[in-house]
């Protein structure tokens, strides 16, 4: 229990940091200071900026596919969980939008066998005498 309140709290202390990047770099177009150094500030903040919202997807979306996991086993809505958990670490990460697709095609292939099986063979006349 303590990690996942530890995890929650990380998230929360990362989005408040992404939030306080944009109006940062706001005061720095409206400074317009010229110099280097302000160039290599905007750059590194850009690449910061970059990487932490990657760590907070990765945490994210790995939270939610792990918690979608788990709840196959336990109860719990794993059939929406895992796929929302998919689509969040698909925003940053190729192999999840791979992922992402395979389990599309396999609930497609799902729910076209359950219509099948759901639909009732036609009607003879015999079968209504």
């Amino acid at each position: 229990m303590p990690h996942i309140v530890w995890i929650g709290f990380s998230v929360i202390v990362v989005t408040l940091i992404l939030l306080n990047f944009g109006a940062f770099r706001r005061k720095l177009r409206e400074l317009r200071i010229q110099g280097a150094f302000i160039g290599e500030l905007e750059h590194l903040a850009t690449v910061t900026y970059k990487y932490a919202r990657r760590i907070v997807i990765l945490v994210v979306g790995s939270t939610l596919l792990l918690g979608g996991i788990v709840m196959i086993v336990l109860p719990g809505p794993a059939i929406l969980v895992i796929p929302l958990g998919l689509s969040i670490l698909a925003i940053e990460f190729a192999w999840a939008r791979l992922w992402l697709r395979r389990v599309k095609k396999t609930i497609k292939k799902i729910q076209q066998k359950l219509y099948l099986k759901k639909q009732d063979p036609p009607v003879t006349p015999k079968e209504l005498l």
